[in-house]
């Protein structure tokens, strides 16, 4: 959802500029709707999902969370717009680092949207899609197939580099990783 706010304020401070204005809406729209839907998604889970079942059950932890503490929501929003930002701005490092001339405006308008289709379960991890998104999304800047299919597969690589990283990190931490006393339990 922070992703679909990021795009959305780049929308509306940007412009659509070379994107479809569809595109441009539906952000909008997208970011407008998320707040209407955090309303009305208490009286839609008490009037549509069944008392016992799990996906009410957790949703209405989460609603009460968060609707009981409104600063912890604001928090969270706020962290995730900043990972989010910073994420934006470290491909704009990697499109420079690899002599792309893309301004971290278009970024700032163009990465929001290519994550959220890349989390479509389509494809493992997004790979395939991702690189699909930035080859049509930079094409609108000029920026030529090969050249954005490269700076894709940059990406996913730094991403998954990344993700494996903390998994073994993860792995081997003395409490929660593969090396703790109640790690035979867990497998």
């Amino acid at each position: 959802v922070m992703l679909v706010w990021v795009s959305a304020a780049g929308f509306l401070a940007f412009g659509a500029s070379v994107f479809p204005r569809v595109l441009y809406y539906g952000t909008v729209f997208g970011a407008v709707a998320s707040c209407l839907f955090w309303w009305v998604l208490p009286c839609l889970v008490r009037n549509v999902f069944f008392p016992e079942g799990s996906l009410r059950r957790f949703t209405e932890r989460v609603i009460l969370l968060f609707g009981q503490n409104p600063g912890l929501l604001f928090r969270v929003c706020f962290v995730s717009v900043l990972f989010h930002v910073f994420q934006i701005f470290l491909q704009w490092v990697v499109a420079r680092s690899l002599g792309l001339e893309i301004p971290l405006w278009f970024l700032v308008l163009f990465i929001p949207v290519v994550q959220i289709v890349s989390m479509f379960p389509v494809s493992f991890a997004g790979l395939g899609v991702r690189e699909a998104g930035y080859v049509v999304g930079l094409s609108l800047w000029g920026i030529g197939r090969d050249e954005a299919f490269a700076y894709g597969l940059v990406w996913s690589g730094l991403v998954i580099g990344a993700n494996l990283l903390g998994g073994v990190a993860w792995g081997f931490l003395p409490k929660s990783g593969l090396l703790s006393p109640n790690s035979k339990k867990r497998l």
